[in-house]
């Protein structure tokens, strides 16, 4: 009986320790995964994951996809501001990666949202 107990005792603690290293992925917060008429200069923002060592930030046209931003570095900071802003009228695929200390990058679920439709251009003071 005690052979048994030994290995199933083995196993469990290394299952636990597993599930307790693993990294659960952020949820975006801004916009919301769904949100329709994103305004084209949004802030792209997620919640914050722990023990992590960095963030990469994909934004594209096609899931999965870079054509906006690909991979690029947030760094330690939850949030990422597009420098050009984001097309109009437009699916946007966000994919949000997690730097790990000594493993893989984790490259997390897909999100999506739609951005506004503009048919005037902005008023521009000069």
């Amino acid at each position: 009986m005690r052979k048994r107990i030994i290995p199933l005792l083995f196993i469990v603690i290394s299952f636990l320790t597993l599930k307790g290293n693993a990294q659960e992925c952020p949820t975006l917060i801004s916009p919301l995964d769904g949100a329709t008429d994103v305004p084209v200069d949004n802030l792209i923002e997620w919640t914050a994951v722990d023990g992590i060592i960095g963030y990469l930030v994909s934004l594209g046209t096609t899931p999965g996809g870079g054509e906006i931003i690909n991979r690029r570095s947030s760094g330690l900071n939850n949030f990422y501001q597009p420098e050009v802003g984001l097309p109009s009228n437009t699916v946007v695929y966000v994919t949000i990666s997690l730097f790990l200390p000594d493993a893989p990058i984790k490259v997390c679920p897909l999100k999506i949202f739609t951005t506004e439709t503009i048919t005037t251009p902005p008023n521009v003071q000069g």
